[in-house]
């Protein structure tokens, strides 16, 4: 497969880079010259420009071009050339052809005659109406397209073909399609591979569970060079089964209604086009329900998304991903759906069809996983014979299947098996034109608010087919006719000023008249946080972690870390600042318990689940969400523990407690702490005078077992031990302190012994020290002037 840079003359967008002459042109075709001909590329070759018509045009004509009756042609526009002798131009229309071109192929001056369609999925198509490619934009320069090739001025911005107009690769031929969810930064390898690859079409694009809010600029560079290489790069868009399936998900606000489910996918998919403009050619809507509903309520909504995509954003290849059957109700749905997403063992073993047969097999995407090397060749065939017109297979297996590409050899192996093409691109249908009203909505409210987003409702008359709402006189969500309430989140917190209204659609596309329009507010978060009220309990075996997250986030995890003193590799680092980090082994996101499974000195982020403790209790009441490990100090030290927030918030990392041993304590952006750390190496001032070997006879010395001891005694002996000098002074070994209830505290003489190694071993106090319980009472090593019984 070659591509075709375009390039931008005074006035023109070309897409061949032959040079022209009258002499290769079959005898029944006339040429019309424009008025600018010359021109350079960007390799400096001298092009000539020319309109091409069969027959002599003639003032008299209605059209300027003739076509064989598969292609639906009225008229030619165009605004700058007539014929010789006309006085007026042919007025411009808004016919779906734009683009008119020969193409030599390979040089042999056989002549071919294409047309470029903006509003079939911009595809090239023959004079029998065979697709034969497709182009994209290429610079995100805009020029006017005029010129010999280009007659209706439309502002576009130059075109790259993906395919040979001269039909080389058949546009419909069974193709490789990958959901490409490996890290750019992780595996940039891997993606020029990808890139690199023509057999490759379609790749999808998963930043952070979706867009996110900010530009990920590693993303970036990868989606940006797959595009200008011809692939169609698709964001990825959670739809979370509507919130119909069996697991009840909840939206990022944690609402189950439909309508709110809408204007979080439509606000992702705006700000895929919004962040990385010009570069995203569709969007995969994962997580799709499959279940028709009543009255194929759920099919007409997908439909209903998947169409407002494609009208705010032409051109928008969109995939349905269920990854299991789906009826013919959701066969506009979406272009392509993905009907099969597990392993080869079920594809070759136990693989249930589709109840019915797409008349087009890029209609279908399989996701094929676990293939051995030897069998990706038979698979690829299998799937073609069941349909499969878009395949990804790979060896690669559970938990991710997708966060490697094979190697080489098994790539080509695979590419050997298909035929190639380019995905199906449907245009969003035609209004219904079902009598549905487009009566103006009344009666818009702000029903609430909180940090980040606002519920509105209002009323209408009839029940149009649509509403469409609208904030900064920008459309934002659109709902069907029968939702008159929703929710808009992705809100700046402490916004002032946000003004909305609602229009509704008919059922032949007329809009009617604005609502009236409603401001509100967003709350403003307390001291700028998004994360507050954080907090633990814990037993031998469970611990309980709580936090308030005040604003949406694609992933909450909580991490059980090391002191910040002592740091045991392998492990995962959470940077508190630029110069200093804490070590975590244990990870808790979503309802999985993981346990770190790097090497030594890499810092990969490799995480595996902890067999029985994998599963843990996640509730959600408002902003505070409360995890249940089945995990306790039998294990671990769960006091010590980061809450981290990442994705549609700001990055956000809070640490319990806070750094003791740092020299610097201040936290980088998006970090904070809370509460003191459990050690500290303070001490009175002549601590350094101190010999260690004082304090170890304390301790050595001191009475084991079960024996109590209780602080602010008499004596510095009922709180513990001390060894002196021969001047009397010396180190103690003692408890101090009150407790919460106010009492004097108490530790048995093992419990002691067992402070006084943690303040050396993990506290990593060489001398003076001391370790806190939490509650007020502490162990401590200190200097001690008179250490008289």
């Amino acid at each position: 497969m070659r591509s075709y840079p375009g390039f931008t003359t005074g006035f023109a967008t070309i897409l061949f880079l032959s040079r022209i002459t009258t002499a290769t042109l079959p005898s029944t075709w006339y040429v019309y010259s424009a008025t600018s001909q010359d021109s350079q590329d960007e390799f400096n070759t001298v092009q000539s420009y020319y309109h091409f018509y069969k027959g002599a045009p003639a003032c008299s004509d209605d059209y300027l071009a003739e076509f064989t009756s598969t292609v639906d042609v009225t008229e030619l526009p165009t605004s700058s050339a007539s014929c010789d002798g006309c006085s007026e131009p042919l007025a411009e229309t808004s016919d779906p052809i734009k683009v008119f071109e020969w193409y030599e192929k390979g040089g042999d001056a056989e002549w071919g005659h294409y047309t470029y369609y903006l509003d079939r999925g911009n595809i090239f198509v023959d004079t029998n109406d065979v697709r034969k490619g497709t182009c994209i934009q290429y610079q995100s320069d805009t020029v006017d397209c005029m010129d010999a090739i280009v007659f209706n001025r439309r502002e576009r911005s130059q075109l790259k073909c993906t395919w040979d107009v001269d039909g080389a690769a058949p546009a419909s031929g069974q193709q490789v399609a990958l959901a490409s969810y490996i890290n750019p930064l992780a595996d940039p390898d891997a993606w020029t591979r990808m890139i690199n690859y023509p057999e490759i079409t379609v790749l999808v694009a998963n930043v952070i569970n979706g867009p996110g809010t900010a530009l990920d600029s590693d993303w970036e560079g990868v989606i940006k060079r797959a595009y200008l290489d011809g692939k169609r790069v698709l964001g990825y868009v959670r739809t979370g089964y509507l919130g119909v399936s069996w697991q009840q998900f909840a939206t990022r606000l944690n609402s189950h209604d439909l309508a709110d489910w809408v204007s979080q996918i439509n606000t992702d998919v705006d700000l895929w086009y919004t962040l990385y403009p010009g570069m995203i050619g569709g969007i995969f809507f994962d997580e799709g329900w499959n279940d028709c509903g009543p009255d194929n309520q759920y099919a007409e909504l997908y439909r209903l998304i998947s169409e407002t995509t494609k009208r705010k954003y032409p051109g928008a290849f969109t995939v349905l991903n269920p990854g299991a059957t789906m009826p013919q109700c959701f066969e506009h749905s979406a272009d392509t759906l993905m009907t099969f997403e597990s392993s080869y063992e079920t594809y070759t073993g136990s693989y249930v069809p589709n109840d019915w047969i797409p008349s087009d097999p890029r209609k279908i995407w399989q996701i094929i996983f676990n293939v051995p090397a030897d069998k990706a060749a038979e698979v690829a065939k299998l799937a073609l014979e069941r349909g499969a017109g878009l395949i990804h297979i790979t060896p690669d297996t559970l938990p991710n299947p997708y966060d490697t590409l094979p190697d080489d050899d098994y790539m080509q192996t695979l590419f050997g098996a298909i035929a190639g093409g380019d995905p199906l691109i449907e245009d969003p249908r035609a209004y219904p034109n079902d009598g549905s009203p487009s009566p103006q909505p009344s009666g818009l409210s702000v029903a609430s608010f909180d940090y980040s987003s606002v519920t509105l409702s209002w009323s209408s008359s009839g029940v149009p087919l649509a509403f469409m709402v609208f904030l900064a006189g920008k459309e934002i969500v659109r709902l069907p006719g029968t939702m008159a309430q929703v929710t808009i989140g992705n809100l700046e917190p402490g916004s002032s000023g946000l003004s909305f209204y609602v229009k509704s659609i008919g059922g032949d596309g007329t809009e009617s008249a604005a609502s009236n329009t409603v401001t509100s507010t967003t709350l403003s978060l307390p001291g700028g946080d998004t994360v507050v009220n954080v907090k633990y309990t814990s037993t031998s075996t469970t611990t309980i972690y709580q936090a308030d997250i005040l604003v949406p986030y694609a992933f909450l995890r909580v991490f059980i870390t090391d002191l910040d003193t002592n740091c045991i590799l392998p492990a995962w680092p959470i940077n508190y600042n630029s110069g200093h980090y804490i070590c975590t082994h244990y990870m808790l996101e979503d309802e999985t318990l993981y346990k770190y499974a790097g090497t030594s000195g890499s810092y990969d982020w490799m995480w595996a689940q902890t067999g029985d403790w994998a599963n843990v209790g996640v509730q959600r009441s408002g902003y505070t969400y409360t995890w249940a490990l089945p995990i306790g100090t039998d294990l671990v030290d769960p006091s010590r523990y980061v809450v981290q927030a990442q994705g549609y918030g700001p990055l956000t990392n809070v640490f319990v407690p806070c750094p003791s041993n740092f020299d610097d304590k201040a936290p980088s952006s998006g970090a904070s702490c809370i509460g003191s750390a459990p050690y500290d190496c303070k001490g009175e001032t002549l601590c350094s005078t101190m010999q260690v070997e004082w304090c170890d006879d304390a301790v050595n010395n001191m009475v084991r077992g079960s024996k109590i001891y209780t602080s602010n005694g008499a004596t510095v002996f009922d709180s513990g031990n001390c060894v002196k000098s021969s001047l009397l002074f010396g180190c103690s070994v003692q408890i101090r302190g009150t407790d919460e209830t106010g009492a004097n505290c108490q530790i048995t003489g093992d419990d002691m012994w067992d402070a006084y190694g943690d303040i050396r071993d993990i506290g990593g106090c060489d001398k003076c020290g001391s370790k806190h319980f939490g509650n007020g009472c502490l162990v401590s090593v200190d200097y001690n002037y008179n250490c008289i019984q």
